[in-house]
């Protein structure tokens, strides 16, 4: 009897997750993936608008694939004794997002390895072990990033931790009385809350929140792995926080790199301490080129307001199809992040599956699962935009005719 890829698939990765592929249509491996187009070993196509954020640059970007097949042939890994050019200039690059003077950059492989890296920055830097972070924040899956996300501390493997509060977005007066005994080594805030259900932080609040922590020396950080490089419509959206963390976009959809970018007046020695970075893989020349070539792309002059010219042409599209749409709560975001809230978080699991048949990948979002988000690819196309809602109206047509 031949085995099926979905079969073997469940016999080492579980039955329940080989059950999604079954019932998204997958019943092969997917194979190749253009731009906004994914395509499996039988020749079925997807659009791909999920991704968890990784590919604002679609995949197989040419100029990215270009960089990384010429560094595959000179050197991957570092040698971590000597240094290289690539990762050097990639450093430098996201060194100047800050525009100020003293700038380091810690390179790290995943965004929760980063997030880790950051917090120990800041409890070394301030010699304090407090901190702060946004009810419906999510920043990871390692247990310090557990720590700071909300909605998922019962899944530290060790005990939660009494050194973390948590705030609403608005709640800056609590912020203060939190802050001023001066024990908080840090502020944790996602200029949008992806996981969240893509939750919009004012600018305002931000700012306001970055004046507190200087006045009580505490240390300020935005976690941009998912909104920075593009994805939120900016390339950087706090640009004046004292550490900012990049990931997603950062590796091209190549190879994962992200990036911990920190005021060194505000850190000091312990952004260079190797036990608080130190890496077998990360600052690699493989992710060097990647990075650098990823920066290349989004610092071009038309590229943000491209992104912004589709997230308009996204969000009115969506607002104009789901308007008078009974299961639609909301329709919000920016830039490519947007959330179609559900009136019921159980029905985007079979909104997600109906549209996965129709030939389009969405995500709902970790921590308010009645939001589905649509995580376009900046190198989509309008006609892709317009068939992607088509197709999502009427998978919400089909779970409208179940209830």
């Amino acid at each position: 009897m031949v085995t099926t890829f979905v079969d073997r698939y469940s016999k080492v990765f579980g039955r329940p997750s080989a059950m999604v592929l079954k019932m998204a249509g997958l019943t092969a491996s997917e194979y190749r993936g253009q731009g906004a187009v994914v395509m499996d070993a039988a020749g079925k196509e997807w659009l791909d608008f999920g991704s968890f954020g990784v590919h604002l640059l679609g995949h197989c970007h040419p100029a990215i694939v270009q960089a990384a097949r010429e560094q595959l042939e000179q050197i991957n890994l570092s040698t971590k004794i000597l240094a290289n050019e690539p990762i050097l200039r990639a450093a430098e690059k996201l060194a100047a997002l800050k525009s100020e003077v003293g700038v380091g950059v810690s390179f790290a492989n995943s965004g929760s390895e980063a997030v880790e890296i950051a917090i120990k920055m800041c409890r070394l830097a301030t010699g304090r072990s407090k901190f702060v972070a946004l009810l419906g924040g999510y920043h990871g899956r390692t247990d310090g990033a557990l720590m700071l996300s909300s909605s998922y501390r019962h899944h530290q493997a060790s005990p939660p931790s009494n050194d973390i509060e948590f705030v609403g977005p608005n709640e800056l007066d609590r912020l203060e009385d939190i802050l001023r005994d001066r024990t908080t080594a840090a502020v944790f805030v996602e200029p949008i809350q992806g996981e969240g259900g893509i939750r919009l932080i004012s600018m305002e609040f931000m700012s306001e929140a970055a004046l507190l922590c200087q006045k009580y020396g505490t240390l300020f950080v935005s976690d941009e792995i998912q909104t920075g490089l593009g994805r939120s419509g900016e390339i950087i959206s706090c640009p004046w926080a004292d550490i900012i963390i990049f990931g997603k976009t950062l590796a091209g959809g190549v190879i994962p790199v992200t990036a911990v970018v920190f005021a060194e007046d505000k850190i000091g020695n312990t952004g260079r301490d190797p036990i608080v970075g130190a890496s077998s893989y990360a600052g690699s020349a493989l992710a060097g080129a990647v990075a650098n070539s990823v920066l290349t792309v989004v610092l071009e002059r038309n590229f943000i307001r491209n992104v912004n010219d589709l997230s308009n042409v996204t969000l009115s599209a969506a607002r104009a199809a789901f308007k008078m749409e009974p299961l639609v709560k909301d329709v919000r975001g920016r830039g490519l992040m947007i959330g179609i809230e559900l009136t019921e978080a159980r029905m985007t699991g079979e909104l997600i599956l109906e549209a996965a048949t129709r030939g389009l990948l969405v995500t709902f979002c970790l921590s308010d699962p009645a939001v589905v988000r649509i995580y376009p690819p900046a190198v989509a196309s309008h006609d892709q935009v317009t068939k992607a809602i088509g197709i999502l109206e009427q998978s919400l047509f089909a779970v409208r005719s179940k209830i």
